[in-house]
C-alpha cells in the first residue's frame, strides 16, 4: 500500500457547511429522538478550522517503495519523484497489516487492527459492537466543513459497506447535483486482456497494457476520471466560496495478479543489461 496526502491549495478563511450532521451520534442509522440532545446539533452549520487546507488524498494498491525517490535507478518515476521531492517522504513507514483490507480498515479508522477486529476479507470496522460510532478519516473533514468526495478503491470495496457512504461523502455536488462515491464495478470489466496468459478461460487477471479493444477504458482511468472531475468542480467552489476540500482517488493497480509480465522482464532485462 503507498499513500500520499498532498496539500494543493490553502484556504484563508472559514466556511459554513450547509449540510446537516450529528456529532453526537453520528451512527449512519441513527433517528434522533424529542428530547435527544441530537436534535439541537442536526440544524448546526458546521464551520470549517481558520486557514483550513485543501486535501488531495491519493492511494495505489499494494504498491511498493519501488520508485526512483527511494533509490531504486530501475524504476522510471519521475512523476512521483518529484512530488517527493516537493514533500514529506517517509522512509520507515509500515503498512498496519499485510493484506489489503485489514489494513485500509486500520488506516481509514485510526485504529489498529487488534481494535477494528478486521483480520481478513469478511470483517470492517463499522460492525456492530465495534466501531459503529467512531469517526472515519473523510467523515472527520465532513464533519468539519469540507466538500468531501472520492472515487476508486479508497476504503475497500464492500468493508465497510458501500464504501461508508452516506456518511463519509458528502452527497451533493456544490451546484445540488447528486454526488455518489464512484468506483467502477466488476473489476476486469474494462481490463481483460487480448492475450491469454493462463488458459483459454482467464478472466481473472488485470492486463498492463494489451487489454481488449472494446471501446472502454480501463478502470482506474474512469475512477481518475471522476476524481479529476470532482477536484475541478471542489477548487471552482473554493475560489467562490472559501469551502476547503478533501478530494480522494484509489488507484487499484499495481495490485496483484497481473498478465504480459514477459513484456516488462524483458524491458528491466534490457535496462539492467
Amino acid at each position: 500500500m503507498f499513500s500520499v496526502i498532498t496539500q494543493i491549495m490553502k484556504s484563508p478563511h472559514p466556511f459554513i457547511d450547509l449540510s446537516q450532521s450529528c456529532n453526537l451520534k453520528n451512527s449512519t442509522n441513527y433517528e434522533p429522538e424529542e428530547g435527544d440532545d441530537c436534535i439541537s446539533v442536526l440544524n448546526v452549520k458546521n464551520i470549517a478550522p481558520k486557514n483550513a487546507k485543501n486535501i488531495l488524498f491519493i492511494i495505489a494498491d499494494d504498491m511498493r517503495p519501488s520508485l526512483g525517490s527511494y533509490g531504486l535507478p530501475e524504476a522510471v518515476t519521475p512523476n512521483m519523484d518529484r512530488l517527493a521531492s516537493e514533500g514529506l517522504l517517509f522512509r520507515h513507514a509500515y503498512v498496519q497489516f499485510a493484506y489489503c483490507a485489514p489494513s485500509r480498515n486500520s488506516f481509514m479508522s485510526g485504529r489498529r487492527p487488534d481494535a477494528t477486529k478486521a483480520y481478513n476479507f469478511l470483517n470492517h470496522f463499522r460492525e456492530k459492537g465495534v466501531g459503529a460510532n467512531w469517526t472515519a478519516l473523510p467523515e472527520l473533514f465532513k464533519n468539519n466543513g469540507y466538500l468531501v468526495s472520492g472515487s476508486g478503491k479508497l476504503f475497500h470495496t464492500a468493508l465497510p459497506p458501500h464504501f461508508d457512504e452516506p456518511r463519509s461523502w458528502s452527497q451533493f455536488s456544490p451546484s445540488g447535483d447528486p454526488w455518489p462515491y464512484v468506483n467502477v464495478g466488476k473489476p476486469n470489466g474494462t481490463n481483460e486482456c487480448a492475450e491469454k496468459c493462463c488458459g483459454s478461460n482467464d478472466t481473472a487477471h488485470y492486463c498492463l497494457y494489451d487489454f481488449k479493444d472494446n471501446g472502454g477504458l480501463l478502470e482506474d482511468e474512469i475512477n481518475s476520471n471522476v476524481a479529476w472531475a470532482r477536484l475541478e468542480e471542489a477548487i471552482d467552489n473554493w475560489q467562490e466560496k472559501k469551502q476547503p476540500f478533501f478530494v480522494g482517488q484509489g488507484f487499484h493497480r499495481p495490485h496483484l495478479p497481473v498478465d504480459c509480465w514477459w513484456h516488462f522482464a524483458l524491458f528491466v532485462f534490457k535496462v539492467l543489461f
